[in-house]
């Protein structure tokens, strides 16, 4: 059975990162501790104990008109992709932020084919207002829901 989990610096901890498939394909392997720390969201995708997708959201938003959240980080091991797992990470982002009010959600996209075609399906756009990376904007998201 998959776990939603929202980590806080608590929950983080009792993750074993060393023995995870997943923390290659992280920055840093205390990565998600880092973001904690410095004031970030992490939500992971469990089964069991084991980490299948992370993604990671930057403390605060730009200073841009309109404001918007930035995802620092979104991975989902190789063996499970194409399942929706990257969509419900962007899902559990999306409410997030949108609790707090920001509609607008932004991130680099990797130039891999994969990542550009997830980018274009979840409907990540390029807007004149945020020029360095495409943003979802969360009035319009189609893109997440599976299907």
């Amino acid at each position: 059975m998959l776990l939603f989990r929202k980590l806080n610096e608590k929950t983080e901890s009792q993750i074993g990162w060393q023995n995870q498939e997943i923390t290659p394909l992280l920055p840093a392997p205390s990565f998600a501790k880092e973001t904690l720390s410095a004031g970030g969201t992490v939500f992971v995708i469990l089964d069991g104990e084991t980490v299948l997708g992370l993604i990671s959201i930057a403390p605060g938003t730009t200073d841009t008109k309109p404001p918007c959240a930035v995802i620092t980080h979104l991975t989902v091991l190789p063996a499970v992709r194409r399942h929706g797992l990257g969509r419900m990470l962007m899902g559990l982002a999306a409410n997030d932020i949108a609790e707090r009010s920001v509609w607008f959600l932004a991130g680099k996209v990797p130039a891999t084919e994969e990542a550009e075609a997830f980018a274009q399906k979840i409907g990540l756009r390029q807007r004149e207002w945020l020029a360095e990376m495409p943003v979802l904007d969360l009035s319009d998201v189609d893109g997440l829901r599976y299907g």
